[in-house]
């Protein structure tokens, strides 16, 4: 299983072509010295054949219609991959483009003074509505969103409106980004994060919290029904699931929490939906 510690003659036919030698012993591996050379080398030990060594020859090159077939069956292969068809991408008008552009300028100069803000540490109701436009047009900006989680929890906005009002709030609005991409990390943390402050406001509430937790299975429901590869939905349905076995301990086992819990065992019926789904998995849908 191994290659000879020191070295040894490399020939081809009668042609000595240098010494080869295996540094420490690591396999498939050599260094071929010849020449006043070194080469790095792939080899093949025979365990049958402890002096011999082969060198495996290169893969002769394709020809021309060998590998337009093969940059076919690529692309074949990217435009359906593990069974999902991508679309096709559609020409915009040139009017289209140039207005494109302009939100893309626009939104540009927005992210760079919100960057501004942040590093100097503003916290005020117009920045945090600065932050609500801004991930509306890019909901993939995790900066942004960390910026948000800093002004809600600094205060400034608890004279406009009640904790819990500002987070359902903010659920609405990451409803908005689930719509238009259901795959980002930033979104669903910050989800989640959203839900563990709704979850802690609602205290001894025990169908306020299960609310709360049964409205994010039943998205989660819904999104994999959509895609069950979708893993960042598969973690925040275990988080939603661990903050319902908090629930079970604080209200008793016999409380309306222990039966979601029994409900979602292997093999048990589906979780009963929520009274009020969020619209983000039905639009997630494809047409």
């Amino acid at each position: 299983v191994g290659f000879p510690t020191g070295e040894c003659a490399l020939r081809s036919g009668d042609s000595l072509l240098g010494n080869v030698s295996s540094p420490m012993g690591i396999p498939h591996w050599g260094v071929l010295k010849g020449g006043g050379h070194r080469f790095g080398l792939r080899l093949l030990w025979d365990r049958s054949k402890p002096d011999a060594i082969q060198v495996p020859r290169r893969r002769p090159r394709r020809g021309a219609a060998a590998a337009a077939a093969a940059a076919k069956a690529a692309v074949a292969a990217s435009r359906a991959m593990h069974g999902r068809v991508k679309k096709d991408v559609v020409e915009l008008p040139a009017e289209e483009l140039e207005k494109q552009r302009e939100q893309v300028r626009t939104a540009r100069a927005l992210f760079g003074k919100l960057l501004d803000l942040r590093q100097a540490r503003t916290y005020s109701q117009q920045t945090f509505d600065m932050t609500s436009k801004a991930l509306q047009f890019h909901p993939e900006f995790p900066t942004i969103w960390g910026y948000r989680r800093e002004i809600l929890t600094s205060g400034v906005l608890a004279e406009t409106a009640e904790p819990k009002g500002l987070f359902e709030a903010e659920m609405k609005l990451l409803e908005k980004a689930l719509r238009r991409t259901q795959k980002v990390y930033s979104i669903w943390f910050h989800r989640k994060w959203t839900v563990e402050r709704l979850f802690e406001l609602c205290g001894s509430d025990v169908a306020a919290a299960k609310k709360v937790l049964d409205v994010e299975l039943e998205l989660c429901g819904r999104l994999l029904e959509v895609d069950e590869r979708n893993f960042h939905c598969w973690n925040h349905r275990a988080h939603a699931m661990g903050l319902m076995l908090r629930l079970i301990s604080r209200s008793g086992s016999d409380g309306p929490a222990a039966d979601v819990v029994g409900e979602e065992k292997i093999g048990g019926p589906p979780a009963p939906a929520a009274e009020a789904a969020p619209a983000a998995a039905a639009e997630a849908a494809p047409a």
